[in-house]
């Protein structure tokens, strides 16, 4: 039987989805005690990003106005934050809910892999 609980998933600032749940549950990290393990990957850079502390999502909703159909509704929107500092904002663009990463002095980057450099 395969233990599937320690698969990490590539974060990409490119990632788009409509399911906010189903996203924030892609961004899921290896925990340890002290710190969390994600994979991220920016252009053609992929980072193992060490974070202090264990992540905490935090909910909130906004109101957006659209010019169009002269309407206001409801966005719900994410956060996970380590220590208290904000890492990883889930933000709704108009069509898809897209990833915004915010380093801090609690984030440790380690390159992995750089495709740039990759024969073919």
């Amino acid at each position: 039987m395969v233990n599937n609980d320690n698969h990490l998933y590539i974060i990409d600032p490119l990632i788009r989805s409509r399911d906010l749940k189903r996203l924030i549950k892609r961004i899921k990290p290896i925990e340890s005690n002290k710190y969390s393990v994600y994979l991220v990957r920016e252009n053609t850079v992929l980072y193992k990003v060490l974070v202090l502390g264990k992540p905490n999502v935090k909910y909130y909703s906004r109101r957006k106005y659209d010019v169009l159909s002269g309407l206001t509704y409801r966005i719900r929107e994410a956060l996970i934050k380590h220590l208290g500092r904000d890492f990883i904002e889930v933000y709704w663009d108009g069509s898809y809910y897209r990833v915004k990463i915010k380093y801090s002095p609690l984030t440790i980057r380690i390159v992995v892999d750089d495709y740039k450099y990759k024969k073919v």
